[in-house]
C-alpha cells in the first residue's frame, strides 16, 4: 500500500500523542522529530546545537550541510533545557530503545522507499512534504533545510512510501 499524505500525517501523530508509562522523554523525542523534520541522530547529540539569536536555536546537521536555524518554539522545553545545560546527549537511552518504541507503536510496520527501510525518518519525509504542502518553494526548503543541493528537498517531496 502507498500511504498517502494524510496516513503518514495521522500515523506519526499517533505515535507523537502515544500514552505510554514509559518515561515521557520518548514522547518528547517523537514530538521533536515530528516538528523539526531533523534526523535522528541530530537529536540525540547536544554538541550539533547552539543557541541562536533571541529563541532560536542553531543545529549542525550531518553529512555537512548548512546550519540550520530552527525556531525554539519548534523545540519541547524538555529538549531545550537539555541543550542549555550542555547535555551532551539529550535524551537519556539510545537509538535503537527509541527505535524499538517506534516500531511498536507506529501502524504501518515496515515502511519503506524503494528497497529502504525509513523507520524513524518517516518524520523527515513528513516534514519535507509539509513544507511543501503548505506552499513553501523547493528553493526555500533546500535552504531552510540546509542543503546544499535542491534534488534532496525533490527526493524528499516525490518520495514513495510503501508498507504491506
Amino acid at each position: 500500500m502507498v500511504l498517502t499524505f494524510a496516513q503518514l500525517e495521522s500515523s506519526l501523530l499517533d505515535v507523537v500523542n502515544y500514552t505510554t508509562t514509559y518515561s515521557a522523554y520518548i514522547n518528547d523525542f517523537f514530538a521533536n522529530l515530528y516538528s523539526t523534520g531533523c534526523r535522528p541522530t541530530e537529536l540525540m547529540h547536544g554538541n550539533k546545537w547552539s543557541a541562536g539569536v533571541g529563541l532560536d536555536w542553531i543545529l549542525q546537521p550531518s553529512k555537512n550541510n548548512n546550519p540550520r536555524i530552527i525556531a525554539g518554539s519548534q523545540l519541547s522545553t524538555f529538549f531545550k533545557a537539555q541543550l542549555t545545560a550542555g547535555i551532551e546527549f539529550p535524551y537519556p537511552c539510545s537509538y535503537g530503545k527509541l527505535l524499538y518504541y517506534f516500531e511498536q507503536w507506529y501502524q504501518y510496520q515496515p515502511a519503506s522507499i524503494g528497497l529502504r527501510s525509513v523507520d524513524l525518518y518517516l518524520f523527515r519525509h513528513h516534514f519535507v512534504k509539509k513544507l511543501y504542502n503548505d506552499g513553501m518553494s523547493v528553493s526555500a526548503i533546500t535552504a531552510y533545510m540546509g542543503w546544499i543541493n535542491p534534488l534532496m528537498a525533490d527526493n524528499y517531496i516525490n518520495s514513495v512510501i510503501v508498507t504491506p
